[in-house]
């Protein structure tokens, strides 16, 4: 941080990315003046208990120091500082550059449906189920601040649905004191709605697969009248605290989905809820080894492959020519199940590297993340370089779905990244 010295810097994104860069300069002990964009109609709000500046004023002044946090607009940012005789890092900087690590609790080992995009519904070797109590939760969060004092965001789950657990607006109000946090739900369980929403998490994300008897098949247990009235009672509940949380309806979509696609942004838009399409992954990454290697799939897993709304093979095998950079991954770190285990990431079920995360030092832990065989298989196969978004900005190329989900994205989403 000493290219930035005593000037003043603003945050190019006041988005879930720059909220992140927000949080990791702060622990760093910069503290921003404030975020800037380029829409004149966004310049004078605020975000995040911060003013909204102007882009192109801002960008001018020669004592201020950028920080480009929008992955959208990041070329055409970077264009525009360079326009005006910035250079990085002298003046400037991208997120890439800033530290922004997270973490995920499973604070509830369970869920109440078996999604077959999800391990639970396509493994047939599945964890103890349970749920972290918010004791062991205090002492978990306690222990994670000094080993990760950068921390910028704890996720609440993995493979689990967090509304299992009672005690999820106590842990929301507990963590939400140190750092931020998101909330990743389907959002079946009517009774913690208004408590969640009342706990007011950084980020709350309600996962939708599909529109009616397509969301009834991609997220086996759920119904459609279910999440409808649930959704209903989100909105009634975020109308009237009108809290800070930012809230996204997450659509994942798969090939043959775009009817289902274009009427579910059609009833989010009547609603007035805030709908993002994002790309639909088989999880976790014990298939994808499977597939490209010589191990076995489920039959599930190998039928949910072929309804991939992208090219498995095309991918599988340019993250494999790509196998040379760095990992995607590990920036989420440590992985925690509901029992204190720790797993080895986040896009993976297993293995457990730890039996608890209280018993052992954050060196070792690390240690031990490193030299696991299953990590070196994933790196040797490309895996940890399989992010589709990445990969398509690479290579230019969009799916139909994600082409679908850039025209009916709005203005703001593009441009908050």
């Amino acid at each position: 941080m000493s290219a930035i010295d005593n000037r003043d810097v603003y945050i190019w994104g006041s988005g879930p990315l720059g909220q992140g860069v927000l949080v990791s300069l702060q622990r760093s002990g910069v503290m921003p003046v404030g975020f800037i964009d380029g829409r004149q109609s966004e310049v004078g709000r605020t975000a995040y208990g911060m003013k909204v500046f102007s882009a192109d004023e801002t960008v001018k002044n020669p004592g201020a120091f950028i920080v480009i946090a929008n992955i959208e607009v990041r070329a055409a940012a970077e264009a525009t500082c360079r326009k005006h005789g910035r250079t990085n890092p002298e003046s400037y900087l991208t997120y890439l550059q800033i530290s922004r690590p997270e973490a995920a609790i499973d604070v509830a080992g369970m869920c109440t449906i078996r999604c077959p995009s999800c391990p639970r519904g396509n493994m047939d070797s599945l964890l103890p189920e349970g749920c972290m109590s918010f004791e062991t939760y205090v002492k978990v969060l306690d222990k994670l601040k000094g080993d990760v004092p950068h921390l910028i965001n704890v996720d609440l789950s993995t493979w689990g649905e967090p509304l299992c657990n009672p005690a999820i607006a106590s842990i929301i109000d507990y963590t939400e004191k140190w750092v931020p946090c998101t909330v990743s739900t389907n959002l079946l369980q009517a009774e913690m709605v208004e408590p969640v929403v009342t706990a007011n998490p950084t980020r709350l994300n309600i996962t939708v697969n599909g529109y009616e008897q397509t969301y009834e098949k991609n997220m086996k247990g759920a119904s459609w009248d279910c999440l409808l009235k649930n959704l209903l009672l989100l909105k009634k509940c975020l109308d009237r605290r009108r809290g800070e949380t930012l809230v996204r309806i997450l659509a994942f979509s798969f090939e043959g989905d775009v009817v289902a696609a274009r009427k579910m942004a059609a009833l989010m838009k009547e609603w007035d809820l805030p709908l993002t399409f994002a790309t639909s992954y088989l999880n976790p990454y014990e298939n994808y080894a499977g597939y490209c290697g010589s191990g076995t799939i489920s039959t599930t897993a190998r039928e949910e492959i072929a309804r991939s709304a992208w090219d498995v093979d095309d991918f599988l095998r340019r993250a494999a020519e790509d196998r040379d950079g760095p990992c995607l991954c590990q920036r989420i770190f440590p992985i925690i199940n509901w029992d204190t285990s720790v797993a080895l990431c986040h896009t993976y079920y297993g293995p457990v590297i730890a039996e608890s995360y209280l018993d052992i030092s954050w060196r070792d832990l690390l240690a031990v993340r490193h030299r696991t065989p299953q990590c070196i298989a994933c790196q040797d196969k490309g895996l940890h370089r399989l992010d589709i978004d990445v990969l398509q900005r690479k290579a230019a190329k969009v799916t139909e779905v994600q082409s679908l989900a850039y025209t009916l994205a709005t203005s703001e989403e593009k441009m908050n990244g």
